[in-house]
């Protein structure tokens, strides 16, 4: 292989891992169960159970997101899918565990962007009537 095609498959390979990270965190959710007002990332709390919520709430909807575990950290999903509940009116969010569902080899191929290798999260976006003052407050404070 003469010098220009190893740089030319190098290039190609670059383009794909970066199209791959830049890909990015697809997330949805299903129809919210109650209408409220959205909120903002900032004022959405994320509990590890629904025993750590702290007041009556209604569970407004299930979000769901999904990401390449090679460019895609905890912290990431987690933002993405605060966003989400925030764009549904929640002002806190019951987090599931994060997995992956990948082995070395579909890490590997994750890698060079074909996108094998994904991790998922779970959440219910929920709705605590006696924290909408709190979340009017935070969002106003963070300009969103």
């Amino acid at each position: 292989m003469s010098s220009r095609s190893t740089l030319r498959v190098a290039a190609i390979a670059a383009a794909g891992v970066a199209v791959t990270a830049c890909g990015g965190i697809r997330v949805s959710n299903t129809v919210p169960q109650h209408k409220f007002p959205p909120t903002c990332a900032e004022a959405v709390i994320v509990y590890e159970s629904y025993s750590k919520v702290p007041n009556n709430y209604y569970e407004v909807a299930l979000i769901t997101a999904e990401g390449n575990s090679v460019w895609t950290g905890d912290d990431e999903m987690v933002l993405r899918m605060k966003q989400r509940a925030a764009s549904v009116g929640a002002n806190g969010m019951v987090v599931d565990a994060f997995g992956t569902s990948a082995t070395t080899v579909q890490l590997i191929g994750a890698a060079l962007g074909t996108g094998d290798a994904d991790r998922k999260g779970r959440a219910v976006a929920i709705h605590m009537p006696t924290h909408v003052a709190r979340a009017r407050a935070t969002c106003q404070r963070s300009g969103s």
